[in-house]
């Protein structure tokens, strides 16, 4: 009996170890876990450049005032700052509120990460086009680039678009793809099929950018992108 009890223990232990393992990997550098009051505790991954006393900064997912192809922008900005208190445990640190709020969700900017100036927001740049003869229509090859950590606004492509990572790393996912979040990286192809919910499409990682390539067909007056209400 002591026995049995003793295996159902050591079971329950590592379903738990296991399911904490999988929680972190899910994880994004920099995000809030955990907030109460004042603190809060955030997921640094293998980061080994924080101290005690180091202040940083907040950034949110908010919309822009910018509109492109159709897409109402979305990017992370600075709401206020924290200061580390300490490391709670292996890969998260405790931080105080100095400035503004915290949310779940936010991202705290591990400034020493950053090496180069990106763009606040998505840009995106019709780099050729070419009139479809007798129609209303032309071939359009468009370049976009994510800054680090974006998330695009869920939308539907009016028509289908060729896609080619030129560099970085692309998590996308469709309605009805059940729950997997497919990832794209530099030399990668794909397609967005068109009339189809278009659930996520982010950049994965918090230091590059992701600039991609996307060839489409659509008439002179249309959009690739339109959000979803």
């Amino acid at each position: 009996m002591f026995n049995k009890t003793l295996k159902i223990a050591a079971f329950s232990l590592l379903s738990v170890m296991t399911i904490a393992s999988a929680s972190a990997s899910d994880l994004k550098q920099g995000e809030i876990v955990e907030v109460e009051g004042k603190i809060a505790k955030v997921y640094v991954g293998t980061a080994n450049s924080i101290v005690k006393g180091q202040l940083l900064q907040i950034n949110r997912l908010q919309a822009t005032n910018s509109v492109l192809e159709g897409d109402p922008l979305y990017s992370y900005q600075e709401v206020g700052k924290v200061l580390v208190n300490g490391f709670s445990k292996s890969q998260y640190i405790n931080v105080q509120i100095t400035e503004g709020n915290l949310k779940l969700g936010d991202r705290v900017k591990i400034s020493s990460f950053v090496t180069r100036n990106f763009p606040s927001q998505i840009v995106k740049k019709i780099i050729e086009r070419i009139d479809i003869p007798e129609t209303d229509e032309e071939y359009r090859l468009m370049l976009v680039i994510y800054p680090p950590g974006n998330l695009g606004r869920p939308h539907m492509h009016p028509v289908a678009g060729l896609n080619y990572i030129i560099s970085g790393t692309a998590e996308s996912k469709y309605e009805g793809e059940g729950e997997e979040i497919i990832t794209y990286n530099a030399g990668d192809s794909y397609t967005d099929p068109s009339n189809k919910k278009h659930l996520i499409f982010r950049n994965a990682s918090q230091m590059e950018e992701l600039r991609f390539l996307v060839a489409y067909r659509v008439k002179k007056s249309g959009v690739f992108a339109l959000p979803l209400n």
